[in-house]
């Protein structure tokens, strides 16, 4: 069994009529297609990442939107409740100011 940077040396022997150059470039070129071999299944795992983080945004997308409208509600809620305070608060002053004056009759 022969490997394939070996068959690409093939007509590079010493003394052969063929270039330098083109042995480098066979060399190259099987170097290449080797390197692409081997990122294929690293370019898939990344694919596979890309597509999970894909997903887990869209759940958080979803997770911010959710908190968003309860942070609205709750700040609706914070008014009202701080309405109604300074109601209960202006009736008081009121209240004490007749009971202050029915005590000073």
């Amino acid at each position: 069994v022969r490997s394939p940077s070996a068959s690409s040396f093939s007509n590079c022997a010493i003394g052969s009529p063929v270039s330098r150059d083109s042995c480098s470039s066979d060399a190259r070129s099987s170097g290449e297609r080797l390197a692409a071999a081997e990122l294929a299944p690293l370019r898939a795992a990344v694919a596979q990442q890309n597509e999970s983080i894909r997903r887990q945004n869209a759940v958080v997308t979803k997770q911010n939107d959710a908190i968003r409208a309860q942070n609205e509600n709750l700040r609706k809620l914070v008014e009202e409740r701080d309405a109604v305070v300074r109601l209960l608060n202006e009736r008081t002053e009121l209240l004490n100011k007749l009971g202050a004056e029915r005590t000073g009759k």
